[in-house]
Order: structure tokens, then sequence, then C-alpha cells
């Protein structure tokens, strides 16, 4: 199938009647129950909440129920709903939302479903990567050439160094954390199982150097399903996960050394800094069109590692995908649910037979779901040749009645980068194994560890905090006193001795301590009142409130304030980054593809 034939039939048609449409009021309408639902269910599971609903209290409470693994797991899916409906929105915006203006909630729960069918796909790609780990052959073709021995010792010599720095780092200095020949040899397994290499060897090291075992490769990357513990100091844990951060980073930069003869990243890149675009891998030899000459493979080598994300996987957008093929193959409504529903397990499970995916769907179908099959293994791009010759031989070879599907009037090369931005995602797995499988996420501060979807909460959250809770106008309207003298302050004026005092002792239980007192604090307190009570707040975090830290507040005007302001924002900050946590561990949970209630989520 060449070029011409794929521009001959024009764009795709949309020969689907038996799709059911709504129209955009009804549909408004839906979400609207959908809100009221969500809202009627926190005040079910916290009868003696006040109204209108704050969502520092609901997560506060949330947060404090969750502690109970049973409570988790009764309620993962209104966790699921709650957390990200009262991360996003305001107080202010949440007693706004009617049937008129819900697209800002639609918004939500759009990301939500997009962050929704990620997790599932991921979780299905994980269990197929899973049974590459647990083969001891090698599946990996090696050019004679290649010297499979110094790769090893290239690996172990690399890795070993980042796995001493990471636990002098740590203090376990005692403990002998090895770089284990169980887990090099997975580098000769298959190449299905790459994008799990950076994660897998850095959680070997981290699990050696706290629980000092050694565990089996499918256990390192399984979902931690406990949540830090109330009492757990913020410094100490915010630490362990910068080092865990950094041991990953030189983990994938040390396998990337190691591998670059035998490994080929899978991406889709922009080489030029203008808009040109143009698909990747490429051959051995490079051409560059601006120099008009051929370029080494060592050169292209060392351009391929800083274009290329380094072990990322191809994860399709199903969603995306059976709409388009409820479209074009004339499905009906029911039957593209279900599709949506099935189509990760046809992709990347590959066990269902061809005469039942034809009975089920129909020909055309069938085809396109073997073409998007083909592109979801890594073995079709280990071999070589430019991403579009690949595209093409693929659909080629795949799609005989389904070629309008694939119709472009683009050239072959932007075709490719097009078809591949609609329907893949480029993932890196290794921050949402680390974030699922390690024990330690940062309770303040950096949001490194946190996948996208939850750090864009966190950030929606902080943002939200600051306006509602604790800067100068929020201050001055809950407590009734007047902060004008830290408007005309230009810097805070909280000195980092104690700063570094306070986030050394903070822990999440003193945090929502906090905030609930300062609701209790509402327009009944003055500046002596709190001063008292900041003081109090200062020894039960056990620090001394005389010397240094009385000589502040006694003699710098708006001291109280600007403490009182400074703990606040550091609680709200644990607040979001442990409600961040909880619906990560949810989200683990309900799409554990090993979970006999596995549920499909569709809507």
């Amino acid at each position: 199938m060449n070029e011409k034939d794929l521009k001959s039939n024009g764009k795709i048609e949309k020969s689907c009647t038996n799709v059911s449409y709504i129209s955009r009021k009804e549909r408004k309408m839906q979400y609207w129950d959908r809100f009221r639902e969500s809202i009627r269910r926190v005040k079910n599971l916290f009868p003696d909440i006040e109204t209108p609903l704050k969502p520092w209290m609901v997560l506060s409470k949330l947060i404090q129920d969750a502690q109970d693994k049973a409570f988790r797991e009764e309620h993962a899916q209104e966790i699921r709903e709650i957390v990200p409906l009262f991360m996003s929105f305001s107080a202010d915006e949440l007693r706004k939302i009617d049937e008129d203006a819900v697209d800002t909630y639609i918004k939500v729960l759009k990301k939500a479903r997009e962050n929704d069918s990620l997790e599932r796909n991921e979780s299905i790609a994980v269990k197929y990567i899973i049974r590459t780990l647990n083969r001891t052959a090698e599946n990996i073709e090696i050019k004679v050439e290649v010297d499979r021995d110094q790769i090893i010792d290239e690996v172990k010599i690399l890795v070993q160094k980042s796995y001493n720095t990471f636990a002098n780092k740590c203090g376990n200095i005692s403990t002998r954390v090895e770089c284990r020949d169980q887990i090099v040899k997975t580098v000769f397994s298959d190449y299905r199982a790459y994008p799990l290499l950076p994660a897998l060897f850095a959680l070997d090291a981290i699990k050696q150097c706290f629980s000092e075992r050694k565990e089996a490769k499918k256990n390192l990357i399984r979902p931690v399903s406990t949540l830090p513990e109330l009492q757990q100091n913020m410094k100490q844990i915010n630490y362990l996960c910068d080092q865990e951060l950094q041991l990953i980073k030189e983990v994938r930069v040390a396998l990337s050394q190691a591998l670059e003869v035998i490994y080929r990243p899978i991406s889709v890149c922009k080489v030029h800094s203008k808009s040109q675009l143009r698909p990747f891998p490429y051959n051995n030899v490079y051409w560059d069109d601006e120099m008009g000459r051929e370029k080494t493979l060592q050169k292209k080598q060392e351009q391929k590692w800083k274009r290329c994300k380094e072990f990322g996987i191809l994860i399709c957008k199903t969603d995306v995908l059976a709409t388009d093929m409820a479209l074009y193959c004339g499905l009906s409504y029911e039957k593209m649910i279900q599709l949506r529903g099935n189509l990760p397990k046809y992709l990347i499970l590959q066990d269902e037979s061809n005469a039942k995916l034809v009975d089920e769907y129909g020909e055309q179908a069938f085809e396109i779901i073997n073409v998007f099959k083909e592109l979801s293994r890594a073995e079709v791009y280990s071999s070589g040749g430019k991403w579009n010759e690949i595209l093409f031989n693929v659909i080629s070879k795949n799609a005989k009645n389904a070629k309008p599907f694939f119709a472009t009037g683009s050239s072959q090369e932007e075709y490719a980068y097009k078809l591949m931005k609609k329907y893949f995602y480029n993932v890196n797995f290794s921050k949402r194994i680390m974030a699922q499988a390690s024990p330690n996420l940062p309770l303040c501060g950096s949001k490194g560890m946190f996948p996208k979807y939850y750090s864009d909460l966190i950030l929606d959250w902080n943002m939200n905090a600051e306006c509602e809770l604790y800067d100068e106008d929020a201050l001055n309207k809950h407590l009734g006193i007047s902060t004008k003298i830290m408007d005309d302050t230009t810097a805070s004026s909280v000195p980092r001795f104690l700063k570094r005092q306070i986030n050394e002792a903070l822990t999440t239980k003193q945090a929502i301590k906090l905030i609930e007192d300062h609701e209790r604090l509402h327009k009944h307190t003055n500046i002596k009142a709190l001063e008292k009570y900041v003081r109090g707040f200062l020894k039960t975090l056990q620090i001394d409130d005389t010397g240094n830290v009385n000589y502040y507040l006694r003699q710098v005007e708006g001291a109280t304030l600007f403490l009182y302001q400074f703990l606040l924002q550091q609680a709200c900050k644990i607040l979001g980054h442990y409600s961040a946590i909880l619906l990560l561990r949810c989200n683990a949970l309900w799409h554990d593809p090993n979970r006999k209630d596995d549920v499909q989520i569709c809507n």
C-alpha cells in the first residue's frame, strides 16, 4: 500500500447510523445530575459535615477515615470521584455550579476520564510485560560483533555506582545494596520489558535498602496499597523521595549508556527547532536535510538520547480509537461502549480469537484492530527502519477492506506523525510505576514523583487554598483581624531557622488539626488570642517559643500573622499532596488487572 492508495479514498467515511446522540442541553443535565450525586455521596459519607461544603474539611475527613484499609476498598469509587472534585474547585466555585454553569465540572470529569483510560491501559500493559519478566529465555537478537558479557558488566558497574550513592545518602551504609544478576539479565529477556527497566532497577535498590530483603521481579513493581502514616515526619519522607527520584534518573542514564548498542528508543520527536516534524527512529545512517550530508552512527546515537523519551512505551488511546471505529464501521452505541472497554485487552493481551472479533464487530473493525495490535508491539520498531515506512508496511499488510479509515492527504512522514499523535501516548512508565510501587511519596514541595495528572491536581489545590485560606484577604475575612501590615510588608518576615524547624517537625496529623482549628477560629479571635494559639501549636511541634522565637514574635510587627500564614500554607500543601497520594493508591487498586471484580470505566 503506497501513499497514493491512502490518498485515493479521501477522508474517513462516517457511516455510523446506529450511534445515538443526545443534545448538548440533555448532556449538561446528565452531568449536573452526576455532580449532585457526588455531593450527596459526600454528605452520606460524612453526615456531620457542615454545609456549604468546604474542600479542605472534606479532604481532611476523607484522609482520616481512609487510614482504614477496609474503608478505602469499600469506598474506592467514591474516593475516585470526591478527590478530583474537591481538589479542582474552591468552595466558592462549588457553590456557583448549577445546571447552567456545569461546563467547568465537565472539564474536570474529562481529565479524570482521560487519566482513567490511560491508567487502565497501562495496568494491562504492565500485566503483559510481567509475563516477559517471568521468562528465562532471551528473546532479543544480538549481533555477532556485540559482546554480551561486556554489556552485563557495564550495566552492573554503572548501576551499582548509583546504588551505592543512594544507600549512602539514605543513611544505610551498612546495608549491602547489590545489583543482582536476576535483574540484570532482564535486559536480554524481551524488548517489551524495556519500559519497566529503570523502575525495576530503582525499586530493587529501594526495597533492599529499607526492607533489607530481595524480592521477585514481579513483586518489585506491584502497587503499594498502604498510605503514609499520619505521624510521619514531612521533611524525612520528602528527603527520601528526592533521593529516590535522583536514583531513577541516574539509573535511566546508566542503562541508556550501557544498552545503546542493542536498544532503540520508541518515540515520535521534533527534529528541527521550527514546525517541521519528522518521525523517529531512523536507519543506522542518519541523513541531515539541512546540512546535506550523512552523519555517522555514533553522531546519530548522541542525538538520539537527547531527543527521545528513553524507555518509553506506546499506549493506544483506546477511547479515541473506539469512537472513530464505531463511526467508520457503523457500530451501535452499545457496541462502541463494549469496544471501548475491551479494546485494551484486544491490543495488548492479544488473547482474543480472530473469528470471535469478526463475529462481534465485523471484518473492517477486525482489520483496524489488527493494525493497531501490530503497532502496539515493541518488536515492530526494534528491527530498524523509518517510522513512516514501518507504519505503511503494517497498514498494507493488515488493512485490505479498511483502507479509507487510514486515508490522508498528507505526506507519508507528516501522516505518520499525525496518526501516532492522535491514537497513541508515548508514556514513560518509570514515574508512574515508581509512584505506585514506592512506599514513599512527597508530602510537600516537589511534585516530580507524581504523574502529570496528579501534579496538576496538586497545583490546582494550592492555588485554591491560597485564595480561600491563607492569603491576606482570606485571613482578614476569616479571622476578622486587619492584615494591612501584611500588605505593606514587601517580603515574608518568618526567619529561615523557624521555617526549617517547622518543616522538620510538621506531620500530616498536625496539619489536619491546624486546618480544623482554623475553621473554629472564625471571627472569634483577636491578635493576642491568635498569638496564644500559635505559641501553643509550636509547642506541639516541640519548638521552643522562647529565645529567638519569642524575640521574633515580640519585636517584628505582624510576626504572629506571618507565622500563622506560613503554618497554614504548609498544612494546606501537605493536605493536597496526601489527597493526591490517596487518589493514586485508589486508582492503582481500581485498575489492578488481577482484581476479581474488575469494572470497566466507560462513561
